[in-house]
This record gives C-alpha cells, sequence and structure tokens, in this order.
C-alpha cells in the first residue's frame, strides 16, 4: 500500500460499520480509529431488534425451525442483527462495487488493516467470505498470502462472530436469498456455509480484535435471559453439535473444492 501526502490508498470496495443510532460513544471511538488509519468508512444504522414488533419478527424468524436446529429461541437483538447483515448483503449484491468490507463497532483494529483490506479487494475471488476477526488462531488450509505479514485460510472451524469480514457481491447475493427465515444467529449461520454454498476464509492472522471495553452487549444479556436449562438445555446443546458435526463432515468434499478454487484464483489463475 502506498501513502502520498499522508493519505492512504483506499480499498477498491467500500467499508461499513454496522452500529444502532443511539451508539455515540461507539460510533465516535469508531471515527477516531478509521481516521487514525486513513480509511474512508459509512456507518450504517443498525436495526434494533429491541424494537420489533411482533408481527415483524414473525415474518423473518421461524420459531419451530429454531427449535429443532438451534441451542436457544433466539433474541429480539440478534434479529436485529441479523436483519442488519442481510440488509449490507442486499446492498452488497446490488451494487456494482464488487463487494464490501462489514465491521460491527466494537473491534479495535492493528496498523495492517488498510493494507489486507486493499490485496482482499484487489485479490478477485469471487464467493466468499473472509473473516478478519478470530479468537483464536486458525487451522486448515492454506489459501495463500494475502500480504507480506499476512495470509488466508480455509479453516477447519470456522470462527464464531460477525466483527468484520469482506464478502463479494455473488457471495452476498448467496446469503441474502438463503438467510431467512432465521432459525440460528448470523455469525451461527454463516458456520453453515454449505446452505449458501459460500466457503469462509480467515486472515492470518487476525487484523481486528475485540474491544474488551464493549463486551457484554445487549445482545448477549438477552441471549442469556433466552437460555434453557438444565435437561432441554443439553439435549438442545448437544442435538445442534451433532447435526452440525455431520454437515461438516458431509461437506469435506465440497470444502476442497472451494479452497482449490480460491488457492487458484488467488494465484491468478482460472479457477477450477
Amino acid at each position: 500500500m502506498s501513502v502520498e501526502n499522508g493519505k492512504v490508498d483506499q480499498p477498491q470496495w467500500p467499508i461499513y460499520i454496522v452500529s444502532l443510532v443511539r451508539a455515540t460513544e461507539r460510533r465516535a471511538r469508531c471515527t477516531a480509529t478509521m481516521e487514525r488509519l486513513g480509511l474512508a468508512f459509512e456507518f450504517f444504522d443498525a436495526v434494533e431488534g429491541a424494537q420489533l414488533a411482533n408481527g415483524e419478527t414473525a415474518q423473518v424468524y421461524d420459531a419451530e425451525r429454531n427449535t429443532r436446529l438451534y441451542k436457544h429461541p433466539l433474541t429480539r437483538p440478534e434479529i436485529g442483527c441479523t436483519l442488519s447483515h442481510l440488509a449490507l448483503w442486499q446492498r452488497i449484491a446490488a451494487g456494482e462495487s464488487g463487494g464490501a468490507f462489514i465491521l460491527e463497532d466494537d473491534f479495535e483494529a492493528s496498523p495492517d488493516l488498510p493494507a489486507i483490506l486493499t490485496a482482499i479487494s484487489t485479490a478477485n475471488l469471487e464467493n466468499a467470505m473472509i473473516k478478519l476477526f478470530a479468537s483464536r488462531p486458525a487451522k486448515g488450509t492454506n489459501i495463500g498470502p494475502i500480504t507480506a505479514g499476512h495470509w488466508l485460510v480455509m479453516p477447519d472451524h470456522i470462527p464464531g462472530q460477525t466483527l468484520g469480514y469482506a464478502v463479494d457481491r455473488v457471495a452476498a447475493g448467496k446469503l441474502a436469498s438463503g438467510i431467512l427465515p432465521m432459525a440460528r444467529p448470523v455469525d451461527m449461520e454463516i458456520k453453515h456455509w454449505w446452505q449458501f454454498d459460500v466457503p469462509v476464509l480467515s486472515v492470518e492472522p487476525s487484523p481486528l480484535k475485540v474491544n474488551l471495553r464493549e463486551t457484554g452487549s445487549n445482545i448477549e444479556a438477552a441471549r442469556i435471559g433466552e437460555k434453557s436449562s438444565g435437561i432441554a438445555r443439553a439435549w438442545r446443546n448437544l442435538r445442534y453439535q451433532i447435526a452440525y458435526n455431520l454437515g461438516v463432515l458431509r461437506n469435506r468434499s465440497h470444502k476442497r473444492m472451494h479452497a482449490r478454487r480460491l488457492q487458484a484464483m488467488l494465484k491468478g489463475g482460472e479457477p477450477r
């Protein structure tokens, strides 16, 4: 990445920061971070899940499917979070930029972030989500270098959270068309990548981390209140883990196909 007259070259894709309108302190901190990094961005007003009416949630949330497929009922903040990402996927799929970067407003960024975003936006990768944060080092198939100090991995265990990621226009369209009616939190839906046919990569090492001052969000607080207890909770957890692991096993060859395709694209060759 070149710097001229103190200005950083901008990524070719736009950067959106998902944030509630009322989160003024978080927005101020994000603004200061992005100005320090020299990155242009746009706030995207998140859906206030707590303010959704029953009729609105019923249109997008399948409670019966949730009972079969996930560990606990979704909270209104979780539903609002999914709707926020859905709206951005729809915008990206309909746009002409080729893709975009989506950050949530509790991130902290390393100085390497601008170079990584620029490299991703010019890498000519198609139909993939690239996560910019993982709580642990990603282990899996090495797809190739993205900058001098960072590389892309197709992880054996897809990291949770949607703190920050890149998504191209093709992938955004597939995610947007397959997410509703929702039954799991958005990050858990993404872990079931085969349902969308959108493989997930991770930047290693991660250029983002969670701002520890901002943990304990209203999503987590609401989630604790919705969790079942005792035998019912243990059964739902076990059923979810078994179904997820079976899905991972069934899609191993499909995942290898995507890995070969993305490795070829990153090298500049034709996808296989």
